[in-house]
């Protein structure tokens, strides 16, 4: 993804911030599926289906609950830091300063 040339379309070449967004957005719903995923799956896991009587409990919340909301939502709110840190690129939200002369030429 990241390293196609810009398309071009009679006269119109894209913009390469655009494939480097939708780079970072595949990034970011994946790790929102993956969040979903493991969360429902560990929630399931440990009290899908079972009786009360059989729902462990830690520090007053059911083991289900306690693991697959707080622990892993805490875990997992530590891992957009490196996502950011380490695959996201940054760059400027700014016109190019050529754009804006072309722009002004045109019109």
């Amino acid at each position: 993804m990241g390293n196609q040339p810009p398309r071009t379309h009679e006269g119109w070449t894209e913009d390469p911030r655009y494939s480097v967004s939708n780079r970072e957005f595949v990034i970011t719903a994946a790790f929102f599926v993956v969040y979903t995923v493991v969360t429902i799956g560990v929630a399931w896991l440990l009290g899908g289906g079972k009786d009360a009587d059989e729902i462990g409990i830690v520090w007053g919340f059911p083991a289900w609950f306690f693991w697959s909301t707080l622990v892993l939502g805490a875990a997992f709110c530590v891992v957009p830091y490196f996502i950011v840190r380490y695959l996201f690129t940054d760059m400027s939200l700014e016109a190019d300063p050529e754009e804006l002369e072309d722009e002004g030429a045109a019109r």
